[in-house]
């Protein structure tokens, strides 16, 4: 059972995509319309203050509005945060910065 799991694990993450390292946008910017598994998210704020990122679902299945998986998190100065979503699925990813030019960002994810 061990081999399996370990084999189905391996699997996933070999179907992965990482979007480019960059800057997290200042405004809601979509990373993917596809149904996608997120595994990873690296978030580093390089500046001298906090800054609020967020993720979201592209659906609108929390009382018409979007789905926040991410919801509004402030990200203390220069600071490194890496999540492990441990594969929660999502229909399409957008992103946002309180602050462009502050926060780069990149999300692993898979097909579902």
């Amino acid at each position: 059972m061990k081999k399996l799991l370990l084999v189905l694990s391996f699997a996933a993450l070999a179907q992965a995509t990482d979007t480019t390292l960059a800057y997290v946008p200042s405004s809601n910017t979509t990373v993917t319309t596809a149904a996608v598994r997120v595994y990873t998210v690296f978030l580093a704020n390089v500046t001298a203050g906090a800054v609020t990122v967020t993720i979201k679902d592209r659906t609108t299945n929390c009382n018409g509005a979007a789905c926040q998986v991410w919801p509004a998190v402030s990200i203390a100065a220069n600071t490194v945060y890496i999540a492990d979503m441990k594969g929660v699925a999502m229909t399409g990813i957008d992103w946002s910065a309180s602050s462009g030019n502050s926060v780069v960002g990149q999300l692993s994810y898979g097909n579902q």
